[in-house]
């Protein structure tokens, strides 16, 4: 087989490197687009929350609200019961509920991520997920962002962990 120099390679060499470099150009677009397309994350910066403590949190949007007027962020306890022998739906209850709506010259200063942060009352319950009978608690913040008073463009929920500290009363219930 004859030596040959480095810029003469063969064609059919030559044909796999550019697949090789179509491929990953290929494969750079599409993360591109899915982190575009991908629902916003919530970052906790108190985790988990006692009752009668602070819940601060960072959304990640990406953008996703940069066609919504205003953005309200509702934190709510909510208390599901058993299912129903007849429908096998569950009853839910909203126990506890802090709005926050998020001004508009905020939304413009971070198009990206909003940080919002909630103070809970010392006599908030905790979460609860299994309960023998089949009930549960949890804690669920929603971001939803509006074009007029009632259209809602977007809406994305979070599970929010809400623990009383152990040897307190909260943590007894």
């Amino acid at each position: 087989r004859p030596h040959r120099p480095r810029g003469l390679q063969s064609a059919r060499h030559q044909g796999r490197q550019c697949a090789a470099r179509r491929h990953g150009r290929d494969r750079r677009d599409r993360h591109a687009a899915a982190a575009r397309f991908r629902t916003p994350r919530l970052r906790f910066e108190t985790y988990p929350v006692p009752p009668g403590g602070t819940l601060r949190v960072v959304v990640e949007h990406r953008g996703r609200f940069r066609r919504a007027r205003s953005v309200k962020l509702t934190l709510a306890c909510l208390e599901q019961g058993p299912p129903r022998r007849e429908t096998g739906f569950a009853r839910v209850d909203a126990l506890f509920a802090i709005e926050r709506p998020v001004a508009p010259a905020d939304l413009a200063a971070s198009p990206r991520r909003l940080v919002a942060s909630f103070d809970l009352p010392a006599d908030a319950p905790p979460t609860l997920l299994a309960q023998p009978d089949g009930s549960r608690r949890y804690w669920l913040l929603e971001v939803a962002g509006y074009q007029g008073k009632l259209r809602e463009t977007e809406s994305y929920s979070f599970l929010v962990p809400v623990y009383a500290e152990a040897g307190s009363p909260a943590a007894r219930t």
